[in-house]
């Protein structure tokens, strides 16, 4: 699945329509010599993986609900999927860190955009869509987008809007009723600033997992659940301190959908997994001291799968003693999945960059 052409220049360039969008040749060029050099942080098999695991774990979760056949290679039958970055408004909103510009922060917009444009590498017939996608650039959109953008206006008033446009994959989980979000297949969380959910986002999620929603939440880097604002698995929170001593996936689960399907994914693709390079990122519970204050809470190692009966250990970081770095389990009728190694941004980061920031990514 991943031969060593892969790495080549040339594969390079033949990608590079689509992980640039609309960015001129000599700029995509710069890129595609930037992501060849082998002593670079962004090498091919990063990216491809990462790729592959956005869609394992859309395929790994979802597969059970239908009986399809081999989609991977055979199937004629169209696979729609409806995927979105669920937008937390608490974020933008909370009167004790700075407001985010534009609003809820959004910092991979192309995640799915570019998961469903990897047609080397996603299931033949896959198609990911957001049902919900504004069909056009509203006021509200381009002032958004446009304050995201640096002051730089982005998109035209009433321009059509399309996959390869941040504002298409977005999802407001305020703005957005429970019947709504129940049709999507998966739902994305994704940030690096505190987050305090109110009791209200919170319920509303537990009764979108509850009746069924997958909601994957992943730490970007420095993104940290305070305890007076949990997720509604109210043990969770992601850290990174610590030694980075032996950083390095500790495969708990190898058979879990999320490592198998729709492709199996090697040992060295789940070490490549994400931008963190496991490090000393990881998952844990809250710790005791955490409880008691209602800031970010870094002091001290935390312990233990949060939320246990819930939530399985999949991949863990052996930097932090095998706690998770990669958890997933179910809830009612839906599925949890956590993640600290920034997949997200592993993806996104190709795309969207900022002028004269080539590689960089200007999302993040």
């Amino acid at each position: 699945m991943f031969p060593a052409a892969l790495e080549s220049k040339r594969v390079f360039q033949r990608m590079r329509r689509f992980i640039m969008c609309a960015r001129g040749d000599s700029e995509v060029t710069e890129l595609s010599e930037k992501l060849y050099r082998s002593s670079g942080k962004f090498v091919a098999a990063r990216l491809i993986a990462a790729a592959v695991a956005a869609l394992a774990i859309v395929g790994g979760i979802i597969a059970p609900r239908a009986a399809f056949a081999d989609s991977t290679t055979y199937s004629t039958s169209k696979r729609q999927f409806k995927v979105g970055n669920l937008l937390i408004e608490s974020t933008a909103t909370d009167a004790s860190q700075a407001a985010f510009p534009g609003g809820a922060e959004n910092p991979d917009p192309f995640v799915f955009y570019i998961a469903d444009a990897r047609t080397d590498v996603k299931p033949q017939n896959w198609d990911l869509i957001n049902p919900l996608a504004p069909a056009t650039v509203t006021s509200e959109i381009l002032t958004r987008w446009t304050i995201r953008n640096s002051g730089l206006i982005p998109f035209q008033l009433g321009q059509k809007i399309t996959k390869n446009m941040a504002p298409y994959w977005e999802v407001s989980l305020n703005n957005t009723s429970l019947a709504d979000l129940l049709q999507y297949d998966l739902l994305f969380i994704t940030n690096h600033r505190d987050v305090s959910f109110t009791p209200a986002e919170r319920e509303k999620l537990r009764k979108l997992v509850d009746g069924g929603g997958i909601v994957w939440i992943e730490d970007c880097g420095n993104m940290r659940i305070r305890p007076g604002g949990t997720f509604f698995l109210e043990e969770l929170q992601f850290r990174n301190e610590g030694s980075t001593a032996g950083a390095g996936p500790n495969i708990n689960q190898p058979s879990h959908p999320i490592l198998n399907t729709p492709y199996k994914l090697t040992f060295q693709e789940i070490a490549n997994l994400g931008d963190k390079n496991y490090a000393n990122f990881y998952i844990s519970k809250m710790l005791q001291n955490e409880q008691a204050s209602p800031n970010r809470g870094d002091s001290g190692r935390g312990t233990g799968v949060p939320n246990g009966n819930t939530l399985i250990n999949v991949v863990g970081n052996n930097a932090a003693g095998n706690q998770p770095y990669i958890a997933a389990g179910n809830y009612g009728s839906g599925a949890v999945i956590a993640t600290a190694g920034d997949s997200g941004c592993d993806i996104n980061d190709y795309a969207g960059g900022i002028a004269n920031s080539i590689g960089s990514g200007g999302n993040s």
